[in-house]
């Protein structure tokens, strides 16, 4: 079975595809590639896989072996909890399809996200995948926004108020952020 270059108009995003069903049976294989364009995907966080259970669904039925490369194309933005990232590149899914594993990289170089009360501006990210984490990302991104401080010059002089650019890089996965801040000028 087979479905090649076909454009699946969704709500809010299309699909370009060229995918196969192969494999018997008990063990069909799902294999080709897909390539996401002018829409936002919504993503799981973590938190919410591991909530709703590791699979995100039954155990029992079809579990295909996948080898799939899963491609971001024009004006496609990922929304995971509270970050909407505008997003480039191509990751491949292998595994099965209850327990998928990625490798490759996706960039972003748009987005914002709220942080420490702040709305913070995506300067720019990536997300690097590969195959012993299964679907969790490795994240490299920097961000930063605007504040204002209220400052005292001198003991006794008057309040006056200075705007702050506060930077923001955050490594790691998503279960284990490290985040370092710094300021221009310096807090």
């Amino acid at each position: 079975m087979s479905v090649s270059n076909d454009r699946i108009a969704l709500p809010r995003h299309f699909v370009d595809a060229n995918l196969r069903i192969g494999g018997t049976a008990a063990q069909p294989v799902l294999a080709g590639a897909a390539t996401f364009s002018r829409g936002d995907l919504l993503v799981a966080s973590l938190a919410e896989r591991n909530g709703n259970g590791a699979n995100g669904g039954a155990q029992g039925g079809l579990n295909p072996v996948l080898d799939i490369d899963l491609i971001a194309g024009d004006a496609v933005w990922v929304n995971v909890g509270g970050l909407r990232l505008q997003i480039h590149g191509q990751v491949h899914a292998s595994g099965a399809w209850r327990a998928p594993r990625l490798a490759g990289e996706v960039t972003a170089d748009r987005g914002t996200f709220v942080a420490f009360n702040n709305t913070f501006t995506l300067t720019e990210g990536s997300a690097s995948f590969t195959e012993f984490r299964g679907i969790t990302p490795y994240i490299d991104a920097r961000a930063e926004t605007r504040i204002t401080v209220v400052r005292r010059p001198a003991p006794g002089a008057p309040e006056q108020l200075e705007a702050v650019r506060v930077y923001l890089h955050v490594t790691g996965t998503p279960d284990a952020l490290n985040l370092a801040l710094s300021s221009d000028p310096p807090l």
